[in-house]
């Protein structure tokens, strides 16, 4: 739409009008514009109802094209229009200085279809031009003259870009227990082009789990121009980072798996967890590792191991970080084994030196000890009655061969109990239970079986064989001699080989020995014993033997008892002068003699003592003395079974203050003090002239001495020495 605007001139003669003719679009009336706001007073105000209102760019120079200005005069008729250009006010883009002022004036001539002054317009800068329109006829006749505007408004906000918006970042990732590569912004608008972003980022704590919020904001430089005349800010670009924890906690077993024996029990070695979030410490920003404490609470063990029971068990670790994330199970394989034998032990059952009655009264005296036979059995001889009654573990000294008279019919009970194994042998193992079965055999435990004949003379083998529930197993052979003769039988009370420590305060007490005959009954008063007499205070092995004969010449079978008499205690030695000397502080440089130890034996008496270590009252420090022996049997101090050792410490400290002395024209004339005292007690030496090389005769000088020596000392200087109980000496010169 067009629009055609008349301006008549008001003087008295007939002045030339002036019209403008222009496109609606841009038109705005002054009234709701902000015409007038922008530039200053000096460019002058548009006197049109409307003015030329758009948007800064591209098609403003379309859109607010200025109008095309035509004048007529009544007397000469159309006339050129001279349009002058100025620019009133503008915010360049990028900030700027705006140069205001003319920008250029032009003719206008008649039947022009477009405005001589558009090229004096900017339409791509925010801006206000005035454009003022004059005529003037023939006559000199001036046009009423006609005040346009041309207002270029930015009301575009600039936008702000992000490289990214939303994002996600691992707990510690990297180990880094902070993070700040926030995105980078890009702003952008419609007219200026070095616009930046300010943001509120701050450093991110990536030991914090939580969303992290930064805020960008911008705002062009469009001013008076903008959006209500002011500068059009950009909405503002917000990006979140979440620090999360996604990353599953790590369980580590402690050792591998394990191989254990049954019944030797078993404790697990447990794992550590560890979390890359939970377990991480950082310091000041800095990553410091992680701590195994942190989630020790969490790990969960299941132990299903029974030590006692053979079978492969599996313990499970798991757990759990405080984010609820399952760590990925470890295990460990533990074997319970059993390898071990049952222990196996045969007992005679009092069978090894029967006693024969004739009748049960006389059994029952001999088993109360209480009886009026000439031969009575010891208290402590045997540990059961010979009823033939056995109790099961009672007496089971493993003896594993027993005589049995052929023909004697009466014992052939005991037979019977030897071959039950709960009365005549213990078997236990420590993982499971046990079972035992007997068996006879001739030949050898390996041979044929066969049943006890008690009339057959020969030798008969009882196998005990003991097996556990694993498999595990142990055999043991008792022999039965069944003899056809009537020899009697000796046997030795106590052990047949005895070990005894030698000493000079005890007399040895034989046992002795029983005798017994399948006719005579006990004859132990026709035990003899000869051999060797032990002497236990010299060390050696003797022979004790036993024989004996029943009232038919039968010989038993003599039995030898052999008493090893040995030396296994260590020689002592105790310090001289006492447990007070085990340390000893002396003062260095004054003369000290160990007073050494005294060694004894509780044999061989008064043994050569034998010191190891030196000391040095010249060198300060700690020393060590040890003192030991040896006896004649080999035992010795510091070796083998002796460990102890008897050892005194000498400490040499050196607490003495050295001496100064001053010497001048060859005469001391002062020292320092030196009344203190050792460690000891002694006396500071060098503070003594008999014992300081540097002090002489005379201590004193007179005051003519002195006033030479003040002289003197003029050119050579006065000698300070100093003197100490090391024996250095230091010489000072003092110029004076």
């Amino acid at each position: 739409m067009k629009i055609s605007l008349a301006f008549v001139a008001g003087a008295a003669a007939t002045a030339p009008v002036i019209s403008l003719d222009m496109d609606m679009d841009g038109l705005k009336a002054v009234g709701s514009t902000t015409h007038g706001t922008h530039g200053a007073n000096a460019y002058g105000k548009a006197n049109t109802a409307k003015v030329h209102v758009c948007q800064a760019g591209p098609n403003a120079a379309t859109r607010c094209a200025l109008p095309v200005a035509k004048a007529y005069d009544h007397h000469d008729g159309a006339l050129a229009v001279t349009t002058k250009v100025f620019l009133a006010a503008s915010t360049p883009a990028n900030g700027a200085a705006p140069v205001l002022g003319a920008k250029g004036t032009c003719s206008q001539q008649p039947g022009s279809k477009t405005s001589c002054a558009t090229k004096f317009i900017n339409y791509g800068a925010r801006s206000e031009s005035i454009v003022k329109y004059d005529a003037k006829d023939a006559s000199g006749n001036s046009a009423e003259q006609v005040v346009f505007a041309v207002i270029l408004e930015d009301h575009t906000a600039p936008k702000i870009s992000l490289a990214y918006y939303p994002k996600t970042l691992e707990a510690l990732a990297g180990k880094k227990c902070t993070w700040n590569k926030y995105p980078a912004a890009t702003v952008t608008d419609n007219i200026d082009t070095n616009l930046v972003a300010t943001n509120n980022c701050k450093t991110i704590d990536t030991h914090t789990l939580k969303t992290n919020t930064c805020v960008y904001r911008s705002q062009d430089h469009a001013g008076s121009f903008g959006i209500g005349q002011k500068d059009n800010k950009a909405i503002n670009a917000v990006v979140k980072i979440t620090v999360q924890d996604t990353t599953i906690p790590v369980i580590t077993r402690k050792g591998g798996d394990k191989v254990v024996e049954c019944s030797f029990g078993y404790k697990d070695q447990g794992a550590t967890m560890v979390d890359s979030h939970d377990s991480a410490v950082c310091t000041n920003g800095k990553y410091g590792g992680l701590s195994t404490a942190v989630l020790a609470k969490n790990i969960v063990t299941t132990n299903p191991v029974n030590h006692m029971k053979v079978g492969v068990y599996t313990v499970k670790y798991n757990g759990k970080d405080f984010q609820g994330l399952s760590a990925v199970e470890k295990t460990r394989k533990v074997t319970v084994q059993d390898t071990l034998k049952p222990v196996l032990t045969v007992c005679t059952g009092g069978s090894h030196a029967w006693t024969r009655f004739s009748n049960k009264v006389a059994q029952v005296s001999h088993n109360n000890q209480n009886g009026d036979r000439a031969m009575k059995i010891q208290a402590g001889q045997h540990k059961k009655h010979h009823n033939m009654d056995f109790t099961k573990g009672q007496g089971c000294l493993d003896h594993h061969i027993i005589q049995h008279s052929a023909g004697y019919t009466k014992d052939i009970q005991v037979i019977s109990n030897l071959m039950k194994a709960d009365q005549a042998s213990t078997c236990t193992d420590k993982c499971t239970k046990t079972t035992t079965k007997t068996s006879m055999h001739t030949g050898s435990c390996m041979g044929p079986k066969v049943a006890f004949n008690t009339l057959k003379p020969a030798s008969y083998f009882v196998k005990y064989h003991c097996a556990d529930t694993n498999g595990n197993s142990v055999t043991k052979c008792r022999t039965v001699v069944n003899e056809d003769h009537t020899k009697p039988v000796l046997d030795i009370l106590g052990n047949d080989l005895m070990t005894i420590e030698a000493t000079y305060h005890k007399n040895y007490v034989d046992d002795g020995a029983t005798c017994s005959d399948q006719v005579d009954d006990v004859i132990s008063q026709q035990v003899e014993v000869s051999g060797d007499v032990v002497n236990l205070s010299k060390i050696g092995t003797y022979k004790i033997t036993y024989k004996c004969k029943d009232t038919a010449g039968n010989a038993a079978d003599p039995l030898t008892r052999t008493v090893v008499v040995k030396d296994t205690t260590c020689p002592t030695c105790k310090l001289n002068g006492g447990e007070k000397t085990q340390k000893v502080v002396r003062e260095a440089s004054f003369p000290y003699s160990d007073l050494g130890a005294t060694c004894t034996d509780n044999i061989d008496g008064a043994r050569p003592t034998k010191r190891t270590g030196t000391f040095n009252v010249e060198t300060t420090g700690t020393y060590v003395l040890t003192y030991s022996a040896s006896d004649k049997s080999g035992n010795t101090i510091g070796k083998g079974n002796c460990k102890h050792t008897t050892r005194r410490t000498i400490v040499v400290k050196d607490t003495l203050k050295p001496v100064i002395s001053l010497h001048f024209g060859g005469k001391k004339i002062h020292q320092s003090a030196s009344a203190d005292k050792g460690v000891n007690g002694q006396g500071n030496m060098a503070g003594q002239a008999n014992y300081n090389p540097y002090f002489m005769e005379e201590t004193q000088t007179s005051v003519n001495g002195w006033v030479m020596g003040a002289i003197a000392s003029a050119v050579t200087g006065v000698a300070l020495l100093g003197y100490s109980m090391k024996k250095t000496a230091v010489a000072t010169s003092v110029p004076v």
